[in-house]
């Protein structure tokens, strides 16, 4: 099913006629799910599950319908931060839980070796989960199981609470570096910058010392000069007045 509606409202009238832009070799191997994620993608649109059906959406219409964040591809392209999970999970360790949501929508998900070896009992997890993004779907699971999900690229990482706030506190750490770095860089920059600044000022003063002492000797000689006239119009009368 096509909710043509939305996609009128996005400007979009020819969906029925475009063609997924992909090649046959994308498809082999994938579940359903994948292969409807794959074709709707190349078609700048995504689906939601509707009272049992499937519904091809926008995929703004899906983000905005299931509160998912939104990732630019560029040329006014955009698709979900993480794909949208519906399926229902009864009383499934999380192991498996997680091994099914990731085979179903091609991700990686890890459980850290800690919880494996100290797994709490019971080990199970139990959801239905209808439209919901894949790292909200995994956290919930992991929330049963007082866990946490820590997600680093493309990986969701499941591990215990401590651990995670482990892991962020490095990342606040590394971050916080990172930040110290770049403001010293900025002020080696600045400091830099003042020192060529004030080199060319101190060309300009010594430029201007120069050409202050060159005018006090010229103002100088021609004080000389003129008192030199002075004696000279002084002569040139008193010659004049001699019989």
């Amino acid at each position: 099913m096509i909710a043509e509606e939305a996609f009128r409202n996005e400007q979009v009238n020819d969906l029925k006629e475009r063609r997924p832009n992909i090649v046959t070799t994308q498809l082999r191997s994938l579940t359903v799910e994948g292969f409807l994620d794959v074709v709707l993608e190349s078609m700048n649109a995504t689906y939601l599950v509707r009272s049992g059906r499937v519904v091809i959406v926008p995929v703004r219409y899906a983000a905005r319908a299931t509160g998912s964040e939104l990732v630019s591809d560029g040329d006014d392209r955009v698709s979900l931060a993480a794909p949208l999970v519906s399926m229902d999970i009864g009383r499934m360790p999380l192991d498996d839980a997680a091994a099914a949501i990731a085979k179903r929508h091609d991700l990686t998900v890890v459980i850290a070796p800690q919880v494996l070896e100290n797994r709490p009992a019971p080990f199970v997890v139990s959801a239905t989960l209808v439209n919901v993004p894949a790292d909200k779907a995994i956290e919930l699971l992991a929330a049963q199981l007082d866990l946490e999900v820590v997600r680093t690229g493309t990986v969701y990482f499941v591990t215990t609470r401590t651990h995670a706030a482990g892991i962020y506190k490095q990342r606040i750490e590394r971050e916080r570096q990172k930040v110290e770095l770049e403001q010293l860089q900025l002020r080696r920059k600045e400091e830099k910058a003042a020192s060529e600044v004030q080199k060319q000022l101190t060309e300009v003063q010594k430029e201007l010392n120069k050409q202050e002492r060159e005018w006090g000797r010229r103002k100088l000689e021609l004080e000389m000069l003129e008192v030199d006239i002075a004696k000279a119009r002084k002569a040139a009368d008193k010659s004049r007045e001699t019989p």
